[in-house]
């Protein structure tokens, strides 16, 4: 367990919507990624150069829906409570140029997903978003009536997507990595 290869790009995104419900995983664009921090930017200590993470608040933009599809389904069709967490996206090129990203750290992400603190995202082309990283150390909580009003779904992730992101999530979360294949997520 552990090191295995990330999906290839094409295996991320479904082509069309499963349904009109949310599920975990979709992505969304034109977000208010609001998140209440004093820094812009925070370096952590003790290793060469220090590690930098982004801090917010961030401008509006893309993020993924990571509260589970069970916590948020209800009887007949509908939502059972109104509150969602997201993560949010940030393109590799402006991690890259404010040095929070260096090509070495790029490489293990796209190789592998190597890194605890992001999950790799590739490109969307309908939606024009670049390849990013998701911030999974910086989730934010909004309000469903908010989601809906100020942005919009533009892809869901695949089968292999989902497990990529419950890896990544399991990782995050308790430190053990699995292999994606344990992962079988539902896709509701």
């Amino acid at each position: 367990m552990g090191r295995e290869d990330r999906p290839t790009d094409d295996q991320y995104y479904e082509l069309t919507f499963r349904g009109d419900l949310f599920s975990q995983g979709d992505l969304f664009a034109e977000v208010p990624r609001t998140y209440a921090a004093l820094a812009e930017e925070v370096t952590v200590e003790g290793s060469e150069g220090g590690r930098r993470f982004l801090s917010g608040p961030l401008e509006p933009g893309f993020a993924v829906l990571l509260t589970p599809s069970c916590s948020m389904g209800g009887a007949c069709g509908r939502y059972s409570h109104s509150i969602r967490t997201l993560a949010p996206l940030i393109p590799v090129q402006a991690l890259l140029e404010s040095e929070v990203l260096n090509p070495e750290q790029l490489n293990a992400a796209k190789r592998h997903d190597g890194l605890i603190n992001y999950m790799f995202m590739p490109g969307h082309v309908p939606s024009e978003m670049p390849h990013s990283l998701m911030l999974l150390y910086m989730p934010f909580t909004i309000e469903h009536k908010l989601l809906m009003r100020t942005s919009r779904r533009v892809a869901q992730l695949t089968q292999t997507g989902m497990q990529q992101l419950q890896r990544k999530l399991v990782w995050f979360w308790s430190g053990f990595q699995l292999d994606r294949a344990w992962l079988q997520p539902p896709l509701d």
